[in-house]
């Protein structure tokens, strides 16, 4: 859930530097699944009635305004977004965007999913942990399993050590997602990237600064420290405040 403070829409952002070309082959795809906020339907405190509307992608916090998954990455200097047909997804899924950095060996696909489905959309997110493809996926809203429950995904032992042979990894960026997600993603051998300690606003800046991090072959920690100080920028708070609130 996001305080009344964070989910104020700041000014314009500034463009982000483009990534570096990283020195090692990097894997092929990210998936990032994003479930809209929503006053109605999520246990979120209440914000401006157009950006808590999980129905409408276009105004929603989490995809369409300012610092939205959808709106953020189109202002970024060097990232192409392309909306894409939604025809053969499932229906709960509003909008859907490719993403790519020229030059960057990958390709990155953002799904805006109906906030009144929250349960669909993790459901979905743990599915995707079962694709032997999706090299980084990450979750971003507030968290569901704080309002629904949700099975975890059972691995055979051999599928979990393939994918962590493969360096498969996941972020969850939403109010404390280490204490929710952290103990039952482990068993299917993906390695965590990024979560969280704490309440917070999860926003696009930290989503881009987790994909640098990966694109640059860093590990988790580095991805942590990059995710810590785009939200500090952002939020104007303390870097130590930042540091504490995310976690690998």
């Amino acid at each position: 859930m996001i305080s009344r403070r964070t989910a104020i829409i700041g000014g314009m952002a500034a463009s982000s530097t483009l990534i570096a070309k990283p020195a090692w082959a990097c894997p092929k795809t990210i998936r990032v699944i994003v479930s809209l906020a929503d006053n109605t339907h999520q246990g979120i405190v209440p914000i401006k009635a157009a950006l808590g509307n999980g129905q409408d992608p276009k105004n929603n916090l989490y995809w369409g305004a300012m610092y939205g998954v959808k709106s953020y990455f189109k202002r970024q200097t060097g990232w192409s977004v392309t909306k894409t047909d939604t025809t053969h997804f499932n229906p709960h899924v509003l909008e859907a965007l490719n993403f790519h950095i020229k030059d960057q060996p990958f390709i990155g696909y953002a799904e805006a999913w109906d906030g009144a489905h929250q349960k669909e959309a993790t459901e979905y997110f743990m599915k995707l942990l079962l694709r032997p493809e999706d090299s980084l996926t990450i979750f971003v809203g507030h968290n569901p399993l704080m309002d629904v429950d949700v099975d975890f995904p059972r691995f055979a032992a051999k599928h979990a050590a393939q994918n962590e042979n493969l360096g498969r990894k996941f972020a969850v960026i939403g109010c404390q997602s280490k204490a929710y997600f952290e103990k039952g993603i482990a068993a299917t051998g993906h390695t965590p990237y990024v979560l969280t300690n704490g309440n917070m606003a999860p926003e696009a800046y930290v989503v881009e600064a987790i994909i640098r991090a990966w694109l640059e072959g860093k590990p988790a920690q580095t991805a942590r420290e990059y995710a810590a100080k785009a939200y500090a920028k952002y939020q104007k708070i303390p870097l130590k405040n930042a540091n504490w609130l995310f976690d690998v």
